[in-house]
């Protein structure tokens, strides 16, 4: 399964729940533990009528990429004139910090285009990558280039249709990517190869999980979920899991010998259950729960998560939905309908930002659907007959009280949720 290139040995030095620096920062896709789960619990939920106060609002080209923070830096990317851009801008006020720009073309094909990978921030440096595989090291104060490289051109890897969106994970020294369907893992000091995997990589981002003797990671391919030691590279298992168009595009969640996998085009949700031999089993599958582009939440022993082909219209049939799932049997203990889009959790709420930029606050509970707040807070623009409808399908962040909220078109508002 696994091609070795090694150029140095891989030391998994970290735990998975402290890979980053302090509680205080978000600073990779999903926050510090990958999660999207934030413990901030003094932040408001009542506001106007007309939403929460706009603290400050900044233009950051078109794209998906969510906002990574540390030392009240935000870090996000956006392509404006044939340019990725990468800004680092300050979280009080929005004023620009640093932006760094390369040329990569805007690819209709993948809906709004754009990049759709968030930036991870490890020490003093920021790691990114582009809808083209372009990878990048930058210094996290100025923006300067430590290195750059290209999955494509420098090693070989197959695009997928709807072109790159992992974002970057860093365990120890390792830059760990979703490029081929098992894996690309580079010395993140250098961007030189420690060993790459082979297929067509999905649009998943990489998810590390403990194994007896140190870390693993889990890369979704375009038809199968592989587990992989990162230590000598093995394989430690594989998941069938084959979608129309290969868009496994949610993270798989793991916890301890269960994987959690969830796509749309009808094919639900499962859980699978690790054997000692390495032979997943499915515990169960519920066919009504379809994650199609956002990973789910998993809180208190249930999951909180869309269903619905986030491109597609609803239909009386189809109706796009939230739903709140037990992770341990697979029942569906409630389902609102009308509800698509991304989800964090804050304490014990749930933080929703829907395709057409509402932002609704939920409280996270299997008993019900209980909804506490509701604003418009961001346009979700039409196509004009010339493209692709600018959509919201960032997920948005909170933290110090801020929530950073952003479009396609690349409008990023920040706001203010302190009590």
């Amino acid at each position: 399964m696994l091609t070795t290139r090694r150029s140095s040995l891989l030391f998994v030095t970290l735990a998975l729940h402290c890979l980053f620096a302090s509680s205080g920062d978000w600073p990779q896709w999903r926050g510090p533990n990958r999660n999207a789960i934030s413990d901030e619990t003094a932040w408001s939920s009542t506001w106007p009528k007309e939403g929460p106060k706009v603290l400050w609002s900044a233009s950051i080209g078109t794209g998906y990429a969510a906002v990574a923070i540390k030392d009240g830096h935000v870090l996000t990317m956006g392509n404006e004139k044939g340019e990725d851009i990468v800004w680092c801008l300050d979280a009080a006020t929005g004023k620009v910090i640093w932006r760094f720009a390369y040329p990569s073309e805007l690819d209709p094909h993948s809906h709004a285009g754009g990049p759709g990978s968030t930036p991870a921030i490890d020490g003093g440096f920021v790691y990114t990558m582009s809808k083209h595989a372009q990878i990048h090291c930058l210094d996290a104060a100025t923006g300067k280039v430590k290195w750059t490289k290209n999955a494509v051109t420098d090693f070989g890897a197959p695009k997928p249709e709807w072109a790159f969106s992992s974002s970057p994970v860093i365990s120890g020294d390792t830059l760990l990517l979703n490029v081929f369907a098992s894996g690309l893992a580079l010395n993140k000091n250098t961007g030189d190869v420690i060993w790459k995997g082979s297929g067509v990589s999905a649009y998943a981002s990489p998810v590390l999980f403990k194994i007896k003797d140190g870390t693993g990671a889990a890369f979704f391919g375009k038809e199968t979920l592989y587990g992989v030691n990162l230590a000598d590279e093995k394989a430690l298992w594989e998941i069938p899991w084959k979608t129309a168009w290969g868009e496994n595009n949610p993270d798989p969640i793991i916890v301890g010998d269960q994987v959690y996998i969830s796509s749309g085009h009808g094919l639900g949700a499962a859980l699978f259950k690790l054997n000692e031999d390495g032979k997943p089993t499915r515990v169960w599958e519920n066919k009504a729960f379809g994650n199609h582009i956002a990973t789910s939440i998993l809180s208190d022993g249930f999951l909180y998560g869309f269903t619905g082909l986030i491109h597609r219209k609803p239909t009386a049939e189809k109706p796009y939905s939230m739903s709140c799932v037990d992770f341990k049997t697979g029942q569906t203990k409630w389902t609102q309908n009308d509800l698509l889009g991304q989800v964090m959790l804050a304490g014990d709420r749930l933080i929703l930002m829907t395709t057409e930029g509402e932002l609704i606050i939920v409280k996270a509970s299997p008993e019900k659907y209980t909804e506490l707040a509701r604003a418009k807070v961001l346009e979700s623009k039409p196509s004009g007959g010339k493209g692709p409808p600018k959509k919201c399908w960032t997920v948005p962040v909170l933290l110090d009280g801020r929530l950073y909220c952003r479009n396609a078109n690349g409008d990023l508002v920040c706001l203010d949720l302190s009590k």
